[in-house]
């Protein structure tokens, strides 16, 4: 989707979606992938990002949420558990401003802080992880269905 003052979040945010996953743990992809959920992120440029995604470089594949901050640094909030496969689930990234959190169907799984963020100029991704470095095109796509995505 393309950048607007809409989606180009600068302060407070809440973004959510329904997923449901196509592929278990390691994702059937060789080495670190991530399957995107929805962000706005470019490969090699971590501050002034948001994403949800499952990496299948964390333990068990689980839901990952990351936000970069005025440093060059994600910050991350990891569930304990991956999504079950073929079964929807709602996943939820809430920004106040200076903490991220990330709920798996209604319940919170983890926190962090992210300090100064402030938005970017990228589109915004739903169903791929980020952007090859250097270009428009994406990549790292969703394995499965995504529904009733909402950016607030």
């Amino acid at each position: 989707m393309s950048n607007s003052a809409s989606i180009n979040i600068t302060t407070t945010f809440t973004a959510s979606a329904w997923v449901n996953s196509a592929l278990g743990p390691g994702g059937g992809n060789p080495g670190p992938e991530i399957r995107g959920v929805l962000g706005k992120h470019r490969a090699g440029f971590n501050s002034q990002t948001y994403l949800m995604y499952v990496p299948n470089f964390v333990s068990g594949n689980a839901f990952q949420a990351s936000i970069g901050g005025a440093v060059s640094t994600l910050q991350n909030v990891i569930s304990p558990t991956a999504p079950v496969i073929n079964q929807w689930g709602l996943a939820t990234l809430t920004y106040d401003g200076a903490i991220m959190r990330l709920y798996i169907n209604g319940v919170l799984v983890g926190s962090n802080s992210v300090p100064g963020y402030v938005g970017n100029s990228l589109d915004l991704l739903i169903g791929a992880g980020e952007f090859q470095s250097g270009s428009s095109t994406p990549q790292r796509f969703w394995q499965g269905a995504l529904d009733d995505v909402r950016i607030y």
